[in-house]
Parts: C-alpha cells; sequence; structure tokens
C-alpha cells in the first residue's frame, strides 16, 4: 500500500491538536487542503492523473492529447 508522507504528516498532528480519533471529514479535509497546495484550482484547470503526483508526457504527446479534448490546459 502506498504511503503519503505529507498527508501522515497532516493527520499526525490534527490527531494531536484535537486530542481524539480522526473523522472520515477530518482526513477529507487534509487531503483537500494538500492538494489544494499542490495542484491548480480544479474549477479553473482539468486534471489528468492522481492528487500528489501527476503523469509526465513529452510537449508532443501533450499537443497531441489536447487536440482531442477541449479545454485543454498544459503545465
Amino acid at each position: 500500500m502506498p504511503e503519503y508522507k505529507v498527508l501522515k504528516e497532516k493527520l499526525e498532528n490534527i490527531g494531536k491538536k484535537i486530542k481524539k480519533n480522526l473523522t472520515v471529514k477530518d482526513i477529507m479535509n487534509a487531503v483537500i487542503e494538500i492538494r489544494s497546495k499542490k495542484l491548480p484550482d480544479p474549477e479553473k484547470f482539468q486534471i489528468l492523473g492522481v492528487f500528489f503526483k501527476n503523469v509526465i508526457i513529452s510537449k508532443e504527446k501533450a499537443a497531441e492529447i489536447c487536440k482531442k479534448i477541449s479545454k485543454c490546459t498544459t503545465l
């Protein structure tokens, strides 16, 4: 199972502050906070990839994909 160091540390810190078991909502909010710092605003940019690591492709492949998808943006 993959382990995400940043998420693990964030959840440990939250657990220490609230001094009780974390809820699903606590975990969800932590993931959203981490994601918002690492990725552009999803309301402005559609992202292909996973939360913590985006796929890296060549500029040529990106151009090929963008021809097929409207509102395609590369980073």
